[in-house]
């Protein structure tokens, strides 16, 4: 006969403040070609890359993703070129001014879609170890308690499984867009991490 089990979650969660921002850049270029547009493109990028601070990498390096459309689909009544390419662009700023990123993404024709604060890779893997420490002794602080309810020791564990969200959602909008000239973004990062664990009853 086996022997009974308990199953728990265990959760954690911590705020942190955000080391740097992202901003997210698309660039745009219309043309009668497809190599036009793409043309255009590339030429919107130089100049930004010319716009930009020199503590900024090359605009160039940050290209997250292309496309090229035809301008039909995007009903612009302004615009008689039939094709039009684009770029996303990662810009990362360290404490610079966002106002010098905002005002070259703007001179080079581009626009910022949105600003992500983040932390460091090596920031993200501390508060990772810390989080699933902490869910997995919440765990089983819960299945103690419930084996001692029960009248049973606790016994090992039988399985464990975890899920991390080391995102960023929990900060708001506002306060990203009302914080864009500090160069990082106010407001905490919220990380989380909860624990399955599945524990033997003695």
């Amino acid at each position: 006969m086996s022997s009974p089990t308990v199953e728990v979650t265990g959760k954690a969660a911590v705020e942190t403040e955000p080391e740097y921002a992202v901003f997210v850049v698309e660039v745009e270029g219309y043309g009668e070609t497809v190599s036009g547009a793409q043309r255009r493109v590339e030429d919107r990028l130089a100049e930004l890359d010319r716009e930009l601070p020199d503590a900024v990498d090359d605009a160039k390096d940050g290209i997250t993703g292309r496309s090229v459309t035809s301008a039909d689909e995007l009903f612009d009544p302004d615009c008689d070129d039939p094709y039009v390419a684009s770029a996303t662009v990662e810009l990362r700023c360290d404490g610079l001014p966002g106002d010098d990123i905002a005002n070259a993404v703007a001179a080079a024709g581009g626009t910022v879609t949105r600003t992500e604060p983040r932390v460091t890779e090596s920031r993200r893997e501390e508060l990772r170890e810390e989080l699933l420490a902490a869910a997995t002794e919440n765990a089983r602080a819960q299945a103690e308690i419930v084996a001692a309810a029960d009248g049973h020791a606790l016994g090992p564990v039988v399985s464990l499984a975890t899920k991390e969200t080391m995102g960023f959602d929990s900060i708001v909008e506002e306060a990203l867009a009302t914080e864009v000239s500090a160069g990082v973004p106010a407001g905490q990062i919220e990380f989380t991490a909860s624990v399955d664990a599945t524990y033997e009853l003695e």
